[in-house]
């Protein structure tokens, strides 16, 4: 219950175009990134198949990767605005 609670309160906060800030451990690069991202509406916080919490967002291009959607599993630190 605890989890729902808190991607309802996650989900409610996200509005189309807001700019944030996201924190999480990157399976793929083996280490905790911070990623410059937007919300629309392809975006989206999931429970996947195995249970995971997940979050889909927008990337904004950076000097790592190219813009794209990403997604973030089972922790992450999202905040407000511009880097």
């Amino acid at each position: 219950m605890r989890t729902t609670t808190a991607i309802n309160n996650v989900t409610l906060s996200m509005t189309p175009g807001r700019e944030f800030q996201l924190t999480y451990y990157s399976k793929k690069a083996k280490k905790v990134v911070t990623r410059r991202a937007t919300w629309d509406s392809k975006c989206c916080i999931f429970t996947s198949k195995k249970g995971v919490v997940c979050l889909t967002y927008r990337k904004l291009q950076g000097d790592d990767y190219e813009e794209g959607y990403r997604t973030a599993r089972v922790t992450w630190v999202v905040k407000d605005g511009n880097i």
